[in-house]
């Protein structure tokens, strides 16, 4: 299924895989698209230019049933073929929109398949540009002075995410949470699981 039918499938209505909204006056959504950059897509050539990519940073055979992540260390492991990478055009819009939060005295949640946040899951689960995006949610212009005279915090307090079954939160540099959410798959022997 293409990106197009997905989205008409589920009325998300909009142009792009991501967008945000505001719940309230004092809070902005952010959804991102964790494979913009994927070997997932139903175009055949990108996924070709993804793998191509992908060889530079991981010398295994990431088509091939083999250890993907062998050999590969720390954040280095997340160059594996069921990640991928918001993009140059999402960061920009993430940008945007920070600034737009930060402008509007509005906290942000941010909300992605894959983890973007060390430490709130395994090194192999995170997304491939989650470096360059966690750059731009804690760049020292996204923040504002509390109403109440507060010290000045991040505009981004929440990122939400899955991908990793075992789910994992962290709280960065920047005081930004950041949960991965345990997976309705996971459960005990005498359990059902719900997904």
């Amino acid at each position: 299924m293409s990106r197009e039918q997905m989205q008409s499938e589920l009325n998300i209505g909009v142009d792009k895989a991501w967008h945000a909204f505001e719940p309230h006056p004092s809070l902005r959504v952010i959804l991102l698209d964790a494979y913009r950059e994927s070997v997932l897509s139903a175009d055949l050539a990108a996924n070709e230019s993804m793998y191509d990519m992908l060889k530079q940073f991981n010398p295994n055979d990431v088509r091939g049933p083999t250890d993907w992540a062998a050999g590969l260390i720390g954040t280095n492991r997340r160059w594996l073929p069921y990640n991928g990478a918001f993009g140059g055009e999402q960061r920009a819009f993430l940008t945007q929109q920070m600034q737009l939060a930060t402008d509007k005295k509005q906290r942000v949640i941010v909300a992605s398949h894959v983890p973007i946040g060390r430490f709130s899951c395994q090194d192999i689960c995170l997304a491939w540009d989650h470096d360059k995006v966690l750059e731009i949610l804690q760049d020292n212009r996204f923040q504002f002075e509390a109403s109440n005279g507060n010290k000045s915090r991040a505009t981004c307090v929440l990122v939400v995410a899955g991908h990793d079954h075992d789910g994992g939160q962290s709280v960065d540099a920047r005081g930004i949470l950041h949960k991965t959410f345990v997976s309705p798959l996971i459960c005990k022997n005498d359990q059902n699981a719900f997904a």
